[in-house]
C-alpha cells in the first residue's frame, strides 16, 4: 500500500503504479523494446523512485512495468505518456 503524506500540508502522495501490456503477435520486440526505452528515460525524472520492466515467462506477449514515484503529474505531461495515462 502507498505512503502518504499530509495533503493539505502540500505533501505529496507516494504512487505505486503496475502496468500490464499484451503486445499483438508479430510486435513482442518491438513492446519489449519500447518498454524498455521508456524506463530507461523515466529513471531520469524528477520524482521517480524506481521503475522496472518486466516480461512474462509464461505468455511471450505479456510484459508488465511497476513503478514507484512522488507524484504523476510530471510523468505524464511529457509528450511520450499524453493519452496513454487517460
Amino acid at each position: 500500500m502507498a505512503k502518504t503524506a499530509d495533503l493539505n500540508d502540500g505533501g505529496l502522495v507516494e504512487l505505486f503504479v503496475f502496468g500490464r501490456f499484451h503486445a499483438c503477435a508479430g510486435y513482442e520486440g518491438a513492446v519489449d523494446e519500447a518498454l524498455h526505452d521508456v524506463v530507461g528515460s523515466s529513471r531520469e525524472e524528477a520524482g521517480c523512485l524506481g521503475i522496472h520492466a518486466f516480461r512474462s515467462t509464461r505468455d511471450p506477449q505479456l510484459f508488465y512495468i511497476h513503478r514507484n514515484s512522488r507524484g504523476f503529474a510530471s510523468h505524464r505531461a511529457i509528450h511520450r505518456t499524453n493519452g496513454a495515462a487517460d
